[in-house]
């Protein structure tokens, strides 16, 4: 008497293991480039918000300084809504912002560029001046 078996064959079974590894080795390093490509758009628009914000401070205090100092995301509270949280999403502990770094030679502006703090490699956004050359 033969029975009537179901089910899958061991060989079909590491088929289907072979096809979901490979999947996975093409998946992973793909969705990971696309995040990390995703943190630094997300990084830029900060830094394209907190421009707009230090070109508004300066239209109405005529100055990229407060008191002599470089300005803070504080400083820029009434010109952005969420200054304190904006924050490097590329950060791994989240915690870590931006600066505002405002160069003067001769009485005239030479750079102003917003620094991003959370050291992943991000270029410095200039607003006024360009990223030095090298020679």
């Amino acid at each position: 008497m033969k029975r009537d078996q179901r089910g899958f064959t061991l060989m079909e079974l590491m088929i289907v293991i072979v096809i979901i590894g490979v999947l996975a080795a093409i998946g992973v390093p793909a969705y990971n480039n696309y995040v990390k490509k995703a943190k630094a758009a997300a990084c830029d628009a900060n830094r394209r918000s907190i421009a707009t914000a230090v070109g508004l401070y300066y239209a109405e205090h005529s100055d990229y300084k407060k008191d002599g100092a470089d300005l803070t995301l504080s400083d820029l509270e009434q010109y952005l809504d969420n200054a304190d949280d904006l924050k490097c999403p590329d950060n791994k502990d989240g915690t870590k912002g931006y600066t505002i770094v405002a160069t003067e030679s001769d009485s005239k502006w030479t750079s102003v560029k917003i620094v991003c703090n959370a050291g992943t490699g991000h270029d410095d956004y200039y607003i006024v001046g360009a990223a030095p050359t090298e020679p």
